[in-house]
């Protein structure tokens, strides 16, 4: 709710507040667009995870009028978005870096080769997202129930939620340790990038002297920050406890939810604040209400002065 009510001001500043930056305003809109999408979905959602086991129902305003099926879809939508958050970043986070180290990297850095890129891995992570949930789709009812009975009887329970949806562990442990070689590999690499940037900024020898140059850097590294806390954490942590079977995670695993789902509201704030544009024209609207209201006040206190002496 707090994310589509920041929406339309965020969306409004990038596209009006954006002057210095060029076409690198539509990289930021994107990866912002993503962020409110997947918040967006899981808001409709809201997913309910059983772990260890890998199923859970939706508690949202499908729950009475959905499947397993639904379930799943909404799962496949998660990693779509869940991706786009990450491509969108990605590609913000090389523009930065062009733009504020313009090198020989620029002339290689065409926008056939970004196109190519753009069009690209997006499609190779659909389809392996898709490769990986179409089969648990083609399944039914009944053969979900006798999987989740097998591994623990007391899932049972669950069975009357229509939108119950369970993994056994043949079905996903083959990419279970991929998926987490591939985040633990992405977070090592948001970190050294963080490095390299904070090196640049504080190296004498670089050329990060202008305000902008050093807020696009700023919020590049807080960016990086929020993404590893708020997106891959979470991730990386569901992984493990559905690889490993560790028990008693189910309440830690709804921490890591509310965590997840406030990832677009920090990555909105974040943006209008670590963004200098944006923080500056944020700061004159607040400016100029401060001074509304001084002369307001200065107008009433006169007032009472003037009918205190006529008085």
């Amino acid at each position: 709710m707090l994310c589509w009510l920041i929406a339309p001001f965020l969306f409004y500043v990038i596209i009006t507040q954006s002057r210095n930056l060029g076409d690198f305003k539509w990289l930021i809109f994107n990866h912002s667009f993503w962020c409110l999408t997947l918040e967006s979905l899981l808001g409709l959602v809201k997913p309910l995870f059983l772990s260890p086991a890998a199923g859970g129902f939706q508690v949202g305003i499908f729950r009475d009028y959905g499947s397993f099926k639904t379930c799943g879809i909404a799962a496949v939508f998660c990693f779509i978005f869940s991706s786009n958050c990450i491509l969108g970043l990605s590609a913000t986070l090389a523009s930065r870096y062009l733009l504020v180290f313009p090198s020989s990297l620029t002339k290689w850095f065409t926008l056939k080769k970004a196109l190519i890129a753009a069009v690209g891995l997006p499609i190779i992570a659909y389809i392996v997202i898709l490769m990986v949930f179409y089969p648990i789709l083609q399944t039914d009812t009944s053969t979900i129930h006798q999987w989740a009975f097998e591994y623990d009887p007391i899932l049972k329970e669950y069975f009357d939620e229509p939108t119950f949806l369970f993994l056994p562990h043949f079905y996903h442990d083959y990419i279970d340790i991929p998926i987490l070689s591939l985040l633990i590999i992405l977070t090592f690499s948001a970190f050294s990038v963080i490095l390299f940037f904070l090196y640049q900024m504080t190296n004498t020898k670089t050329t990060v002297s202008s305000k902008l140059q050093r807020s696009l850097l700023l919020s590049s590294v807080i960016q990086i920050v929020i993404t590893c806390f708020f997106l891959f954490m979470p991730f990386i942590f569901f992984f493990i406890f559905i690889k490993y079977d560790i028990q008693n995670t189910a309440s830690f695993m709804c921490i890591l939810m509310c965590i997840f789902t406030s990832h677009c509201f920090i990555e909105f704030i974040a943006t209008l604040y670590f963004v200098s544009p944006y923080r500056n024209f944020i700061l004159r609207i607040f400016r100029k209400k401060v001074r509304k209201s001084n002369v307001s006040i200065r107008t009433v206190q006169v007032s009472a002065i003037t009918v205190s002496r006529y008085y």
